[in-house]
């Protein structure tokens, strides 16, 4: 596939706050900075790497606001952006990424009911199961060894890669994508007990809501609720490894790292930052605009905005401070010791 710089800087539009040189050069596709090959664009956001793909002799370039003034002593053909990374993702998915499919496509080996309704330009890859009065969007993907269970629904133009679980009644929007081995609408953790310590589950009637746009990564597990429903909100990306519990709200453009707990009936905000194992108890509600450091743990609600650290949770600033001062500890005590024996005091 290929493309035109013009044609780019077209596509991006606000994007591109200025050029340099023949847009007219056809581009291959996008390429790191240490790969040597030719007819590619290249991005670059500082002086270092500036100079490192230079000696490239590189096809065209996207460069960054800060790097406008270098532009003059740059030969190739330039963009110019205030949003590098965001122009990134853009040209990727516009010009590079192949999502077209002419026709449905329902390999031999899948099984599909005959009352599940596939629109035009679905794919099905093999040994899928797609069951009774499910749903699927018109240019949807479903891989290979997908079980999508009786009266799901699948968005248009939504992915879920291979070895991907959808249970019932679960509702997927469009422009989503699950990657594998991750489970949607799996049983929620509930028990009851009795007086002899037995435990008896309860059973999970609920659904769970994906709305557009949103993306789940590897292993993932995202639990149906009791009796409502557990949702993630539009445009949140999750990353692999995330446990979501049962009748949990997860808001809008949110960003959860790799190994994030959330326990039952939390609620999180639009907006929200989350480091890799945040651990979130039940019954907690976090709100808007909140970051949390990596191996945060939350057991009370946590209302901000601001950024937070730590358990017990503090304000970001504290919990740097407070991990800042445990090497000191252990000559605090020993001086401590020293002050209380010279004063004729017990240091037990």
């Amino acid at each position: 596939m290929t493309v035109t710089l013009a044609r780019i800087k077209d596509t991006l539009g606000p994007l591109v706050i200025g050029d340099a040189g023949d847009l007219s050069v056809v581009v291959l596709g996008m390429k790191s900075l240490d790969d040597p090959a030719f007819g590619f664009l290249r991005f670059v956001d500082n002086e270092q790497a500036l100079a490192k793909v230079l000696a490239l002799k590189p096809t065209a370039l996207l460069v960054s606001k800060k790097l406008a003034t270098q532009v003059a002593r740059i030969s190739c053909p330039v963009l110019i952006s205030a949003n590098v990374m965001l122009c990134v993702a853009r040209i990727q998915k516009t010009h590079f990424v192949d999502v077209s499919n002419p026709e449905t496509q329902i390999h031999p080996t899948a099984v599909v009911a005959q009352s599940a309704e596939l629109a035009s330009e679905v794919v099905v890859g093999p040994y899928a199961v797609i069951e009774d009065e499910v749903s699927i969007g018109r240019g949807a993907r479903i891989g290979a060894h997908c079980v999508i269970e009786r009266g799901a629904r699948i968005g248009a133009r939504t992915i879920l890669n291979p070895l991907v679980f959808i249970g019932r009644e679960c509702r997927i929007g469009a422009d989503c994508e699950i990657k594998p081995n991750t489970v949607i609408g799996g049983e929620g953790y509930g028990f009851a007990h009795d007086d002899q310590g037995h435990h008896h589950r309860i059973p999970q009637m609920g659904i769970v809501v994906i709305e557009d746009r949103v993306e789940i990564g590897s292993l993932c597990a995202i639990d149906r609720a009791t009796f409502k429903e557990t949702r993630i909100g539009e445009g949140t990306k999750l990353d692999n490894q995330v446990h979501v519990a049962h009748n949990c709200t997860v808001g809008k453009d949110c960003l959860i790292t790799a190994g994030l707990i959330i326990a039952g009936s939390s609620t999180i905000g639009n907006n929200v930052v989350m480091g890799g194992r945040v651990s979130v108890t039940d019954h907690v509600n976090i709100g808007d605009d909140i970051q949390l450091a990596g191996v945060t743990v939350i057991t009370n609600d946590l209302k901000g905005p601001g950024a937070y650290g730590g358990y017990p949770v503090q304000p970001l600033r504290d919990f740097l401070r407070t991990t800042a001062s445990f090497a000191h500890v252990t000559k605090m005590r020993k001086q401590s010791r020293r002050i209380l024996q010279h004063l004729g005091l017990s240091a037990d």
